[in-house]
């Protein structure tokens, strides 16, 4: 008779060992648990199963971390004749939500309220049961099990086991009594996937053995476990044993007999340090999700195999493919059906089974490739990559263009590519060499552990996809989710974080709010259990953004409201400069400077920054000499602060590259100036870039871009002639009133935003005259660009946290104040000079929402700065005409109007030792410049392509803030 074909309810009762006592013990954590108690407890959830409603046949999706709660409900789901789908607890909510889309199931239940993420085991968790919408289709009804795969090589597949598949797994793996009930068990393996589960769960409670598990999974409690407990089995993956052989803490362990290792290729290298330590063989298990256990060495016999079929399996090989007898395709949906053919599951892996009948496994068949006509197994060449002393861990895959060999490595810092790549061509033949050396922090993996075997060009597309969709919308909270988890699966943990309570901050209250609140908690826990350096934190820094200006138009109060926000550094010193710094003194000393010698180049070049209090010229052009409400400040980096906190960083580096020499020097700054760094509190600050600050050096921005190729790129702009009629204001009364500087005043006046339409995506405008007439709301989007959150002191206007006065050469103003706005520059500028220019501006008066005057701003009551340092609050001309917005009025009427002067170069002739020249130059100047402008295609300008940022709530207020 089929198995199936018996009450379901029997299979529940027949996978818990019948021959053990009550009084037995059967699992333990941090508490014991008798078969008796664990009984209890089964039948408990059976019955509370009930109550909700679950019936027989019915799926029940479980996503809980190993605990009594865990293999209580799944024992309990199978009594009443459900059907259990595992997932893993570790999955992000974008990835669960994916599965339970492609099986969906009648319930759900989830762990809810806090629990230890580092724990390996909780003895009872909280959880909640959600009654989903009935599916419209179900999986078959004689699947006891969905699982699904590790995703190693792709997405993630629906597997379905029949209860005699699972039966049968027990008997191939009890066929021989090789565990027996005074066996104590421990294993380190997830329940949710099939090693977990088939051969720590079930096995070992079918026998009526006792279960363990660790405190944690660090080496030290899986010794104290191991010894405490004295462990006779256990189950683990090539990682626990790793970390076994390197724990400094090693000495033999009297009481283990037998070690299994599976989930992927056991080293020789882990095989006999495991050995020298412990004087255990540890032996291979092979299998998978979709066949089950296949092979098992129990005694460590023949470490090179994974040892023989068990009792009942046919394995052979194909043209050196292994394959396994399956009566039918395991998989839920058509996905991976091709591997099932006519009885034969493919199992992916090259090998053989060779005349002892021991099974070999040489790699994934997937891993052998053609070089040259030549076959290359890159698997082979991870493991003898891996046999580096220096190498922790490798990843061997093609280039993208299939042209090369390349190898993704985990090093020791001392490391260098030149010694690896002597070493390999000592090892291997040239055609297996890899042709470029690509080192990681740390490799991606599966929640299994195992090495994520997807190119790591896929992950870099991955993060460039979700990077992009952020820079369009950056507040979308699945994006940052899903950042989060890819980051985090990279190890890196503190921008994970940033992003996790990014998207925490957005959720809000709501169920979304409350799992990334839980995910929040868990990696700061994490974090807190590394020790993370303030080199890591510098590190983490990648969140920039770029401040430019077009004129006067407000960059220099744009920071200064920026400056006292908990999430922002600030620290005045300039891009360009520190590119310089880095080429003439850390990069000539090959990357490892002396920390104390490139602290006082810092120092030599930014004298006005580290001043020691003197007041030099360079603060007193932008006002940084009068700071505090009595205008007798000075903002100064302390440099025996900024000093030890470079030291801190840079020192031990393995070698200073710029990007993480710009972090360094400007959280360095941040914190010699009172700020503080702490890698639990979630959110990373944004560094503000200032010093590029004209669009115009494209090649400063581009070495930007090249270090941080997501940086925000922000344009403070303002009404066009009213900016131009500013800084010619500021030249006159700085004796800076050139015919040079008027030109290039002039030629400003036609910038493009952004300067590369490449950069057009990242690139956003923010009008100066809504920062004055709209300051909460516009800056709330700002808040919003750049992923912070909304503080009062974004109303403020400070630096080094004292209050921030506008430039010497200005009205000495502070606030957002009307004192300046009326100023239209009629000294200067005549109505029909404006019309004039607007008129020639037509473009970018459209793309930046000045077609109409602005309307006039009012006193908010909030401090900021003046107008004439070009950081005031500002309308426009005031003078009430409507610029031409027509593109196919003639320009003939500009053009003769032209040759008239403009009302400024009377002051300018005043000044010029040839006089004369001033009208010539500035007529043919602006002949030129319309021609260029009339022949530019206005739908490809990419003013179009830079995004502005505060024009909608401008449009909808009519200039002014509630």
């Amino acid at each position: 008779m089929l198995l199936h074909s018996i009450d379901k309810q029997a299979f529940g009762q027949m996978l818990l060992s019948r021959a053990a006592l009550p009084e037995a013990l059967a699992v333990k954590g941090e508490m014991a648990f008798t078969y008796a108690e664990l009984e209890i407890e089964i039948e408990r959830q059976r019955q509370l199963l009930m109550e909700q409603g679950v019936a027989a046949g019915e799926l029940v999706a479980l996503q809980l971390k190993g605990s009594l709660t865990f293999i209580a409900l799944l024992y309990a789901i199978w009594r009443l004749g459900a059907q259990a789908m595992l997932l893993d607890s570790r999955l992000k909510q974008a990835e669960s939500e994916a599965m339970l889309r492609q099986v969906p199931p009648h319930y759900y239940v989830r762990a809810v309220g806090r629990h230890n993420p580092l724990a390996a085991f909780e003895d009872r968790i909280e959880v909640e049961l959600v009654r989903l919408p009935r599916p419209e289709r179900a999986p078959d009804p004689d699947h006891a099990l969905i699982l699904f795969t590790s995703g190693s090589t792709g997405t993630p597949k629906a597997i379905g086991r029949r209860r005699e598949a699972i039966l049968l797994d027990l008997y191939k793996l009890t066929a021989e009594p090789l565990l027996s009930p005074a066996d104590r068990v421990l294993t380190l393996a997830p329940l949710t996937h099939t090693y977990g589960l088939l051969n720590g769960l079930l096995q070992t409670l079918y026998v009526g053995a006792v279960l363990y598990f660790p405190r944690n999974n660090q080496s030290a409690q899986l010794l104290e476990t191991l010894r405490e407990e004295r462990i006779t089995v256990m189950f683990g993956v090539p990682f626990h044993y790793q970390l076994l052989a390197q724990s400094p803490a090693a000495a033999p362990l009297e009481h283990l007999r037998r070690a299994i290792s599976a989930g992927e290729a056991l080293s020789p290298e882990t095989h006999e340090a495991f050995y020298s330590r412990y004087r255990v063989s540890i032996g291979q298990q092979y299998g998978t999700s979709e066949t089950g256990v296949l092979t098992m060495d129990w005694e460590g016999r023949r470490p090179e195999t994974v040892g023989r079929p068990l009792p009942g399996v046919s394995l052979r090989d194909v043209r050196g493919e292994l394959q396994a007898a399956l009566p039918e395709s395991p998989y839920l949906s058509p996905a991976g059906g091709e591997r099932w053919q006519a009885g034969w599951f493919v199992m992916g892996d090259s090998g053989y089974v060779d005349s002892d009948g021991y099974v070999h496994v040489e790699g994934r068949s997937d891993s052998i490739v053609s070089i040259g006509g030549l076959k290359v197994n890159l698997q082979e060449v991870e493991a003898k990559l891996r046999q580096h002393p220096k190498v922790r861990e490798a990843l061997v895959c093609l280039s993208e263009d299939g042209a090369r060999i390349e190898a993704h490595i985990e090093r020791e810092p001392e490391l260098q590519e030149s010694e690896l790549l002597a070493w390999c061509r000592e090892q291997m033949a040239d055609y297996k060499l890899p042709r470029r050396y690509c080192w990681s922090s740390r490799l991606p993996r599966t929640s299994t552990g195992k090495l994520l075997r997807i190119h790591p060009h896929q992950l870099e597309r991955e993060e460039e996809r979700l990077q992009r969709r952020l820079l369009r919308e950056p507040e979308t909270l699945t994006a940052l989710w899903d950042l989060g988890a890819l980051y985090e699966r990279q190890g890196r943990l503190l921008e994970a974080l940033d992003l996790y309570a990014r998207a925490r901050r957005l959720a809000g209250s709501t169920s979304e709010g409350q799992v990334l609140s839980h995910e929040c908690e868990r990696l700061r826990t994490a974090i807190g259990g590394m020790q993370t350096t303030k080199r890591d934190y510098a590190a983490a820094l990648s969140k920039v953004v770029s401040i430019y200006c077009y004129g006067r138009s407000g960059t220099h109060l744009l920071k200064s409201l920026l400056d006292s926000h908990s999430q922002v550094i600030v620290s005045m010193l300039s891009g360009p400069v520190l590119f310089k710094l880095w080429q003439s003194e850390v990069d000539a000393a090959d990357g490892r400077p002396d920390p104390q010698t490139l602290a006082e180049a810092i120092f030599a070049a930014f004298p006005g920054e580290f001043n020691e209090g003197r007041i030099l010229e360079e603060p007193r052009m932008s006002g940084m000499c009068t700071l505090g409400e009595s205008r007798d400040q000075l903002f100064t980096i302390d440099r025996v602060r900024f000093r030890q906190e470079l030291a801190e960083i840079v020192t031990g580096a393995e070698k200073l590259e710029l990007k993480l020499f710009y972090q360094a020097v400007h959280l360095a700054a941040f914190l010699a100036l009172g700020g503080s760094c702490d890698p639990q509190a979630g959110e990373l600050p944004v560094i503000v870039e200032g010093g590029i600050h004209f669009a115009t050096h494209i090649a400063d921005t581009e070495r930007l871009l090249t270090l941080f190729p997501y940086a925000r790129l922000l344009h403070m702009v303002r009404d066009p002639v009213i900016a131009f009629g500013s800084a010619l204001h500021y030249q006159l009364r700085s004796g800076q009133a050139t015919l040079y500087n008027l030109s290039y005043q002039l030629q400003s006046l036609f910038q493009s935003v952004p300067a590369r339409a490449e950069w057009a995506e990242q690139t956003c405008v923010l009008r100066l005259e809504d920062v004055h007439a709209q300051p909460r709301a516009t800056l709330e989007l700002l808040c919003g660009m750049l992923g912070i959150r909304w503080e009062d002191s974004l109303l403020r206007s400070t630096f080094g946290g004292l209050t921030w006065w506008n430039s010497l050469t200005s009205e000495q103003l502070t606030g957002f104040t009307d004192r300046t706005v009326s100023k239209t520059y009629e000294d200067l500028l005549s109505p029909g000079d404006k019309d004039k220019l607007k008129r020639m501006l037509r473009v970018k008066y459209r793309a930046w929402g000045y077609e109409r005057s602005a309307p006039q701003a009012v006193d908010s009551g909030v401090a900021v700065d003046s107008d004439e340092s070009g950081r005031t609050k500002d309308g426009n001309a005031g003078d009430g005409e409507a610029m031409e917005g027509d593109a196919a009025e003639s320009d003939a009427a500009l053009y003769e109007q032209l040759k008239e002067p403009f009302r400024f170069e009377a002051a300018y002739e005043a000044l010029a030792s040839q006089p004369e020249a001033v009208r010539v130059v500035i007529y043919r100047l602006c002949m030129k410049l319309l021609a260029a402008e009339r022949q530019a295609d206005e739908q490809g300008r990419l003013e179009y392509k830079a995004r502005l940022l505060s024009g909608a709530i401008r449009s909808a207020s009519g200039g002014r803030e509630p």
